[in-house]
């Protein structure tokens, strides 16, 4: 017999104490400090009693479930713990191939951001765990080649030649592709780029920040860098 059955077999047993009931024509008893008849008094004493005798059974029936409950919940806990352990050993995505992971990071990196920032997603990617910065870093190039870099935090980088080698290198052979935002907060688009490439060069007095406006977008990667 299983549980199920053995529990709704108790709670029948104990059904029938819904039966008891106080007598309606000892209501007005309730209402008063006036005791009943000797012979009412008697009624509600065996009654009393039966009630009684109910309690005293459900009651314990109660406590054993109680502890029961107790019991079980301890070892379901106990389970749940190692349950836990299992799942951060093997995390579903750490069971991922490495193909499927390439594209989920390629999807969470869509955006151009400014690879001088080490909260640009690539740099957040290679740092969650060994497997991730493995596969970000030499196995999915992807993710390195597009971006943008702003002048204004140059000032707070401490090597920021080798932190770019890094993004270079970290892009293997694709054709670099990235925006330059100026103080000013011009920065360069492809569009402007052919443009100002097709009408040539400008003068040698322009400005710093005239010249690299000038400069294209679209670079082929130096093979000689190296992380």
């Amino acid at each position: 017999m299983n549980l199920s059955k053995i529990l709704e077999l108790l709670v029948q047993q104990h059904a029938s104490n819904l039966d008891y009931d106080f007598p309606q024509s000892f209501s007005p008893f309730l209402k008063t400090n006036n005791l009943p008849a000797e012979s009412d008094a008697k009624v509600l004493e065996d009654l009393s009693k039966d009630v009684s005798d109910a309690l005293r059974l459900i009651t314990s029936d109660m406590e054993s479930l109680i502890a029961t409950h107790l019991q079980l919940k301890n070892i379901q806990d106990h389970l749940l713990h190692v349950d836990a352990d299992i799942k951060t050993a093997m995390p579903p995505i750490e069971r991922l191939p490495t193909e499927m992971l390439m594209q989920v990071f390629k999807e969470a990196t869509s955006e151009m951001g400014d690879a001088l920032d080490m909260r640009w997603e690539p740099f957040v990617i290679s740092r969650v765990c060994h497997k991730w910065r493995v596969v970000a870093t030499e196995q999915c190039p992807d993710i390195w080649f597009k971006f943008m870099l702003e002048w204004p935090s140059w000032d707070d980088m401490k090597d920021l030649i080798t932190l770019l080698s890094l993004v270079l290198s970290r892009g293997a052979e694709r054709s670099l592709e990235f925006n330059f935002e100026a103080a000013g907060g011009n920065d360069v688009s492809e569009c402007e780029s052919e443009k100002n490439s097709e009408e040539g060069s400008s003068d040698e007095d322009d400005n710093d920040e005239e010249i690299y406006a000038r400069r294209p977008s679209y670079y082929s990667r130096d093979d000689g860098v190296t992380e």
